[in-house]
């Protein structure tokens, strides 16, 4: 009896500190280095269309990463699909915490209708600026933007709280081209590819 209750109280401890995640929309987009150092890379980002506090983003190799703006960490996850009946296994990997980088600030221009210029600047500098993205948006059925990039994560929420306030709030958009100056002699350059409803849903421990 006692073996039982304790059983029970593990099986409620882990229920009570789950979280549940699930996915209907997948985009694939490609990303090309345009200074030519490197091969064009293809990833997936999977999206909740009725949350858009997580997004999960998928390499080549079957390895993901899923965002989660409310814990403010990423979780690292392995994600194998079963060749003959297309199932998928998720496996947790680890996570870490979102890095903050202070002391910067973003303003967005309209160049033209769905297309628009963020910039970044240091609060000190405002001047000269140290990252500069150019979007080229279309409607979508759901709202399917995402910030990515070799920058800092609080960085990359203030460039979409930025383009995301820049946008007419009653429709949805994805983004159909963004070319990446980092202003550092890097520019990348992403490409959507498709878009595509999907399903996939699981449960990782908080």
């Amino acid at each position: 009896m006692k073996k039982n209750l304790i059983l029970l109280l593990i099986l409620l401890s882990c229920f009570t500190y789950a979280q549940k995640y699930s996915f209907d929309f997948e985009i694939s987009i490609e990303e090309r280095d345009l200074k030519g150092k490197q091969q064009s890379i293809n990833q997936r980002i999977l999206f909740n269309s009725k949350n858009s506090n997580y997004r999960m983003f998928i390499n080549e190799n079957g390895f993901a990463e899923l965002s989660d703006d409310r814990k403010q960490k990423h979780i690292k996850l392995k994600i194998d699909i079963d060749r003959q009946t297309s199932e998928k296994t998720v496996t947790y990997v680890g996570s870490r915490i979102y890095t903050v980088q202070k002391n910067i600030f973003t303003k967005a221009k309209k160049i033209r209708d769905n297309n628009f210029l963020i910039q970044s600047y240091y609060q000190k500098n405002k001047k000269k600026s140290i990252l500069e993205i150019n979007f080229t948006l279309e409607e979508a059925s759901a709202n399917l933007l995402y910030m990515d990039g070799d920058i800092g994560d609080d960085h990359k929420k203030m460039l979409y709280d930025t383009l995301l306030a820049s946008l007419d709030s009653t429709k949805n958009y994805v983004i159909k081209k963004k070319v990446v100056n980092y202003k550092n002699g890097s520019i990348s350059e992403y490409n959507l590819k498709k878009i595509e409803k999907t399903e996939l849903s699981f449960v990782l421990p908080e």
